[in-house]
């Protein structure tokens, strides 16, 4: 990270950023502006707020804005250790906005574009550096775990892993243990399993190594096959007829998902989930959506299920724990017949059983 400080040879606009306190709001305000293209501040109108404290106080204008009419690039502003911190936080691709769409996508003259938890309450919290080429760092994930406890998240979705030999060990599978199963109300940790498959053992950290949290696999159906890719030819098991489009155990997982055991015995992969969507990206993308495939879409697709498992049970008064959610999920999978357990897991998630 320190061959990656600013200097005169960076690549990226070095921006001048006042800080204020605005005594009528009793809350931080920021204006970030690149100085040297444009010396008058006055001309850089847009004023942000602490992001947070700006989503707590219900403002809209002042929790985000864009960098530029032709660059698009959203930018918001985080405020610490009393003012003499201030974080300009940006996305550094488009893969957390794509993961973000399925979870919870909110499309209200078009169902076609909602996630899976449309009604959700997103929170998002960065652990991709873009100095390091949007790759996570240990002490990043640390924070976000805190942050997502202190923030009381009921669910969590991590599309990001890497290979690893040891399992259920470190800091971070330690307090991955804490958030779920420590003091109540726990959170229900899902995230990928990995894109290295269809070899044995090929699960990676942590989804499908740290056991407080949920593995979860890419599977594809004939009706994904033929959406999604054009395919003639779609997946097929002999678990279903290759015809039956609607019949979901007729699907099978993706080659790349990434199989069990784990290196210490265990499943590795918990369920499964598709693998394949198309959602929101970036606007600096110029694009509304794109199509993406791997287990980091079949996890949010999973988190999103979740997500509409706990408002049912919220909405009735009915108590749960993360481990009596995570068991009702894992005996309510549908199976896939033909497939093994190594690669599904207990099955396809069914939370309308």
């Amino acid at each position: 990270l320190k061959e990656h400080a600013p200097s005169d040879k960076s690549v990226a606009p070095l921006l001048d950023v006042v800080l204020w306190k605005d005594p009528s709001a009793n809350a931080w305000r920021v204006v970030a502006a690149d100085g040297a293209a444009e010396p008058d501040l006055a001309k850089h109108a847009s004023v942000l707020g602490d992001f947070r404290a700006a989503t707590a106080a219900g403002e809209t204008s002042s929790r985000w804005t864009q960098i530029g009419d032709d660059d698009l690039l959203t930018l918001s502003a985080s405020v610490y250790e009393d003012g003499d911190v201030v974080s300009l936080v940006t996305c550094c691709g488009d893969h957390g906005t794509h993961v973000a769409g399925i979870v919870g996508a909110y499309a209200p003259d078009n169902a076609r574009d909602c996630g899976v938890a449309p009604g959700c309450q997103i929170v998002s919290i960065k652990i991709g550096d873009a100095r390091l080429g949007t790759m996570e760092t240990g002490a990043g994930l640390a924070r976000a775990l805190v942050v997502a406890k202190r923030a009381g998240v009921d669910v969590l979705n991590l599309s990001y892993g890497e290979a690893a030999r040891l399992c259920d060990a470190g800091r971070f599978a330690d307090l991955s243990r804490r958030l779920v199963r420590g003091a109540a109300p726990g959170a229900i940790f899902l995230s990928s399993a990995g894109n290295n498959g269809p070899a044995l053992s090929t699960v990676g950290a942590p989804g499908a190594t740290a056991a407080a949290l949920l593995g979860v696999g890419a599977y594809v159906n004939p009706a994904m096959c033929g959406d999604l890719y054009g395919m003639r030819a779609p997946a097929t098991n002999p678990g279903g007829g290759a015809d039956d489009r609607t019949e979901h155990t007729a699907g099978v997982m993706y080659s790349f998902s990434s199989r069990g055991p784990a290196t210490d015995g265990g499943m590795g992969v918990t369920i499964s989930a598709p693998g394949g969507a198309v959602a929101a990206i970036p606007r600096y993308t110029l694009q509304p959506q794109r199509l993406m495939h791997g287990t980091s879409m079949s996890s949010p697709n999973a988190a999103g299920s979740v997500a509409c498992l706990l408002g049912a049970l919220k909405a009735a008064g009915a108590p749960y724990t993360p481990d009596a959610v995570r068991r009702a999920i894992e005996n309510t999978a549908r199976p896939l017949p033909g497939v093994p357990a190594t690669d599904q897991g207990a099955g396809l998630l069914a939370v309308d059983r």
